[in-house]
């Protein structure tokens, strides 16, 4: 991005006048005087967002959108925060509307296989016709006597149709959530490039954007050894934006995001599979007749005991909930339902899949519950959080229709049995 540091000419409503624009890598604001402002108690309102259009030396707009305050000095000097930049004169947010619209990730090129790569495919996005164009970008810069060039990804989204920010940025922060949990680094766009016609129109930018995106190849959860095919690309890149439940990649990709505590990347990674069980193994210990017969059973027994009205009443309202299955046993099911099983047989010598699921759940329990922390065997925890992290990467891969085995190479430990989870 080109920084810009200048006094400018603001425009806000029917007024105009002076002020700072700072927008560069670290910084993003705009602050101005407002003791001679006509809208001067408007612009000090705390938490209210403005849209101001800035004119620079050059006589180019720069439109600034869901500006807030972050600063007041002496009641007049007042430093606004800029969420969205875009390189050009837009009066209102709803005219940030586009049919042809590409984001830049820096690096993530890597991914991909060979140089100078294209693929599109289309999709149905709630309602929305779109076409999706993932290919590979080139910049170059020219010294005195030399010439640099950087390669980068595009995702290009076209449609006949007007797409609006809000959509644009809710299928480009999945892409860049299905390309994080790939590379298992966390990734996204520095910019949006505007098009019409293919012809380029202006640049987009939004606040906490990654500057640089890092690309281990060593460290990837998959990467494929060739060009990919049509339904691979579909697989792996189009189909999953469309999923109703996205929930296990968002989880997945913000420990990579945020990059918290051992204990709460366990959390989130036994959180992942409590979701994948319960949209892979049927929930119902009894089906919907049976149930009723011995609900009917349980409840006449509860009402002929000797008990409080209020405990009676208690015990009726839990039977509600009991007819669901509990982490325990349906992480034991998905298991056992999936080629798994096997690949954690590696683990030890002697692996008793139940004492497995009981000591993964046992520690989710443990974390969850708020119990001593210090009761947890650390090495213990180590493995099952890298485990239960490998049980979930392969379950992903399985949405993508990625068929690779449980990647437990680094847990073997050349133990007759599993680590005991708990300090005795």
């Amino acid at each position: 991005m080109k920084a810009v540091r200048q006094v400018v000419e603001i425009a806000y409503k029917d007024e105009s006048f002076i002020g700072y624009l700072n927008f560069d890598e670290d910084e993003k604001y705009l602050e101005f005087l407002v003791d001679t402002v006509e809208n001067q108690i408007e612009l000090l309102k705390l938490y209210s967002p403005k849209i101001f259009n800035c004119t620079l030396h050059n006589g180019k707009v720069i439109s600034c959108f869901n500006c807030k305050i972050i600063r007041v000095k002496n009641d007049n000097l007042v430093r606004y925060s800029i969420d969205i930049y875009v390189e050009n004169d837009i009066k209102r947010y709803e005219e940030l509307q586009f049919n042809n619209i590409t984001a830049i990730f820096p690096k993530v090129d890597f991914w991909f296989v060979g140089s100078g790569f294209s693929y599109n495919s289309n999709l149905d996005y709630k309602g929305q016709k779109l076409d999706l164009i993932i290919s590979e970008g080139e910049t170059k810069q020219r010294g005195l006597n030399t010439e640099i060039s950087e390669t980068f990804l595009r995702v290009q989204l076209k449609s006949e149709s007007l797409m609006d920010l809000e959509l644009v940025n809710e299928i480009y922060f999945k892409m860049s959530v299905i390309l994080s949990f790939l590379i298992d680094e966390y990734v996204s766009y520095t910019h949006y490039n505007v098009n019409h016609e293919d012809q380029y129109l202006y640049k987009i930018y939004q606040r906490n954007q990654n500057r640089i995106n890092e690309v281990k190849m060593n460290k990837m959860n998959y990467r494929i050894n060739r060009e990919l095919n049509d339904t691979e690309f579909d697989n792996i890149f189009v189909v999953p934006l469309t999923f109703k439940n996205f929930d296990v990649w968002f989880n997945y990709v913000g420990v990579l995001r945020t990059k918290p505590l051992i204990e709460e990347r366990y959390l989130t990674y036994a959180r992942c599979l409590e979701i994948i069980s319960r949209e892979n193994v049927n929930m119902e210990i009894y089906g919907e007749k049976e149930r009723k017969e011995k609900s009917k059973i349980y409840k006449q027994l509860i009402n002929d005991m000797d008990l409080d009205e209020n405990y009676k009443t208690n015990l009726i309202e839990a039977f509600k909930f009991s007819n669901r299955k509990g982490f325990k046993v349906l992480l034991l099911q998905l298991i056992q339902n999936s080629s798994v099983e096997e690949q954690l047989e590696v683990l030890a010598e002697e692996v008793d899949l139940e004492k497995l699921v009981s000591n993964i759940v046992n520690i989710r329990n443990h974390l969850t519950h708020g119990s001593p922390f210090e009761k947890i065997d650390k090495s213990s925890l180590s493995f099952y959080t890298e485990l239960i992290k490998r049980m979930v990467t392969y379950f992903i891969l399985q949405k993508h229709t990625v068929d690779i085995p449980l990647n437990t190479d680094y847990l073997n430990r050349n133990s007759n049995e599993l680590p005991d989870p708990f300090i005795k």
